[in-house]
């Protein structure tokens, strides 16, 4: 038999076309169905990424503004407007806002914004009203305003509820995702509509409807090339959704036509690589905050939680001793507020890229804190670890030059040893950090190994902080004056105003122990506006003690010299006071010439115009350069006693003094020696060009009501020398 019988073939071929669209239309329907609800799911995972990423940004967006507010570049109202009009708009004259800001959420979508009882910071609409006990509108027993509030302290979450359409009656379905902002205590909170979401899905859905009514108009004539047309891409994306679910992330081959299924593999494409985009940035962003737990992002050196774990993990392998030390860079603090916090930046990272270079498991180099570094090393003597520490110094020093850094550098460095004085990172960390603390108030350059009593002196001064603030607000910090004498015109010429305080807690401290923490407690500006008017106010006593012809000397910290309203206090204080400005040296340690030239030049000539003098107080101590003597025009040098201390036994101290004599001859400087307690001491200044002398063999500080006035033609006895001494 050739075949079957017409009527047959005809009823099979009926029968298998009736099939095949059965067949086609129930693999459509269920490609449709699976590709909607896939589609679907998949948007509104991506519809959640997109909420919660929004929150991140706009709390970063806020950590940024309320770092410039606390900065002082803005106010801070004017930062919490600018986060405002950046995640939704000004404010219109109806007191609504735009309802969309920069961040897309979708047609309905918006920013939100509480506070912590609930109150509306930030809404298109709603804003300033207290929504604590809103609830969803079909689940009264939820309250959303308050389960956001929640989810945000918790760390972040998502919330679902049922709330009106923007502008409508309508009630649809709603997410949100709340994240909390410890710095202004705001609920920020990312919505968005589920329907804004499944848009695109719907979209498909419709897509394959219209394919589905195409094919049974066409079925019977091109059957095979429709299903395989409609098929292939839809197979394709099906394949795309499983390997999507399987964490690949791949495009499929885009159908070139303008119907829905070239629409439907566009879609597709353009949602993968959407996806793709938020797995890599997220990835990046778990990565960096990897790289981040462990090293610091400026130097590129390990942190502080890295070089703790080094050195918990080495303590255990180390069979000698081993010392953690601090390397903290002096002044550091001026460099930034003189020179700017981006070259202060740079600095370090040049620090930071040569230690780097020095790195290995018993020399281990970290940034603990913003200009201190931490090393720890093994298998060294006391002796060793003061070599290698300067070695180290030494290489900074060629280092920075090499690279273009030509300000002289210098630092406190504290020592600790391992096992002796703790035998865990934290114990031996909190000692090194005493030893630092006694190094940076000794004002030198010295390596200062641990030991106990630093850390009862540090007892001692937590004490004494308790009450300075208080002395300070009270006034109860006192002025004494030391005389200033001109051996050779046998008169006093001048004296130095010097703090001092007798606490009714404590007793007598020291200004080397309480000035030192001003800086620290953020009162050194305040204090040095009060020493000001206080030594301006007793002027009038000192001329009627000494005469007409007196001067009075101030010690001013180097941040005070810089502030921006340091003139303005000092003229104020010598008008209403109504002292001659002549008459007053404003004496500043050495430690300001970190800064440029051409900034301290300016203010020292604004000074002159006003009359003042300016001395550099301490010198020998600090950063001592002729090229300060010769580019700056200062009035006065004032010779350290530490310096003065060494001229009777080191004929080299002695010579290098005789210079700085005859270089202040020649720039037509006052100098003045400092410390000066014996008559030995006076005997050979009086060989030199040097004629105004200050210490204890002529008087010791006194408050204003002890001094006596001193007649031209006094002279000092020797045996008055133990007397005149402080004990």
């Amino acid at each position: 038999m050739n075949g079957m019988p017409k009527k047959f073939k005809y009823s099979l071929n009926k029968k298998l076309m009736m099939l095949f669209i059965v067949l086609l239309s129930l693999a459509t329907f269920g490609i449709g169905v699976s590709g909607y609800y896939i589609a679907s799911k998949a948007l509104q995972d991506k519809g959640e990424v997109t909420l919660k990423n929004a929150v991140v940004m706009a709390l970063k967006l806020i950590e940024a503004e309320h770092g410039k507010s606390l900065a002082g570049a803005i106010t801070e109202e004017r930062a919490k407007e600018n986060v405002k009009l950046a995640l939704l708009g000004p404010m219109n004259d109806d007191g609504t806002r735009t309802l969309h800001g920069k961040i897309d959420l979708g047609q309905n979508g918006y920013m939100i914004i509480y506070d912590l009882s609930g109150t509306e910071i930030m809404h298109p609409t709603l804003e300033g009203l207290n929504v604590i006990d809103a609830t969803d509108m079909k689940n009264p027993n939820h309250y959303i305003v308050r389960d956001q509030i929640e989810k945000g302290l918790s760390g972040g979450g998502f919330t679902y509820y049922s709330w009106v359409l923007p502008h409508s009656d309508v009630i649809a379905d709603k997410i949100a995702y709340a994240g909390y902002d410890p710095n202004w205590g705001w609920i920020v909170s990312a919505t968005a509509y589920e329907m804004d979401f499944n848009a695109s899905a719907r979209i498909i859905l419709l897509v394959l409807m219209l394919i589905y009514l195409g094919l049974m108009i066409l079925v019977t004539v091109i059957a095979a090339g429709v299903l395989r047309r409609v098929t292939w891409p839809v197979i394709q994306v099906s394949e795309g959704m499983d390997a999507v679910s399987q964490g690949v992330y791949q495009t499929i081959p885009e159908v070139i036509s303008q119907d829905e299924i070239g629409q439907l593999t566009k879609g597709y494409n353009l949602m993968v690589e959407s996806m793709d985009v938020t797995r890599k940035n997220l990835t990046y962003q778990t990565e960096k905050l990897s790289y981040l737990a462990y090293n610091d992002e400026l130097t590129k050196l390990p942190n502080r939680n890295r070089f703790k774990k080094h050195v918990n993990t080495r303590m255990m392998t180390c069979n000698g001793d081993a010392y953690l030390v601090q390397i903290d860079i002096r002044a550091f603090k001026v460099i930034n507020s003189t020179m700017g916090y981006d070259q202060g930046d740079e600095l370090l990272k040049k620090v930071g890229a040569y230690f780097k270079s020095q790195i290995e498991d018993i020399f281990f180099i970290a940034r603990t804190s913003g200009n201190e570094f931490s090393v720890w090393l093994e298998e060294k003597s006391a002796v060793q670890v003061r070599t290698s520490i300067e070695k180290l110094q030494d290489g900074i020093r060629k280092y920075l030059i090499a690279n273009d850094f030509m300000h002289p550098l210098d630092y406190h460095v504290a020592v600790a040893n391992f096992p002796d004085q703790g035998l865990d990172f934290e114990t031996l960390y909190n000692k090194v950090s005493m030893a630092m603390k006694h190094a940076k108030e000794q004002r030198n350059t010295k390596i200062y190994m641990f030991d106990s009593d630093m850390e009862k002196a540090i007892l001692d001064e937590l004490e004494m902080r308790k009450y300075l603030k208080v002395a300070i607000e009270e006034k109860k910090i006192t002025v004494h004056y030391q005389e200033k004498y001109d051996f050779v015109k046998q008169k006093v010429v001048g004296v130095e105003a010097l703090s001092r305080w007798f606490s009714d807690e404590l007793g007598y401290v020291s200004p080397n122990v309480f000035i030192p923490a001003l800086s620290e407690l953020n009162l050194t500006s305040k204090f040095g506006d009060y020493m000001i008017d206080r030594v301006m106010r007793d002027y009038a006593k000192l001329k009627e003690i000494y005469g007409e012809g007196i001067s009075v000397s101030i010690n001013i910290s180097p941040t005070h010299f810089l502030e921006v309203g340091f003139l303005t206090t000092v003229m104020q204080a010598l008008v209403f006071h109504n002292v001659p400005a002549e008459k007053v040296i404003l004496e500043v340690t050495e430690d300001i010439f970190i800064a440029d030239f051409k900034k301290i030049s300016t203010i020292i000539t604004s000074l002159h115009v006003l009359g003042l003098k300016v001395s550099i107080d301490d010198f020998g101590t600090g950063y001592s350069s002729f090229n300060y003597l010769k580019s700056i025009d200062f009035d006065e040098m004032k010779i350290d006693k530490t310096f003065m201390d060494q001229i009777l036994d080191d004929d080299k101290a002695f010579k290098l003094f005789q210079i700085l004599c005859e270089i202040a001859k020649i720039y037509d400087y006052d100098i003045v020696a400092e410390g000066v307690e014996t008559m030995e001491q006076l005997e050979m200044i009086k060989g030199t060009s040097l004629r105004i002398v200050q210490g204890y063999l002529f008087s010791k500080p006194q408050p204003i009501e002890k001094l006596k006035r001193h007649k031209e033609t006094k002279h000092i006895e020797i045996e008055n020398i133990e007397t005149n001494k402080e004990q």
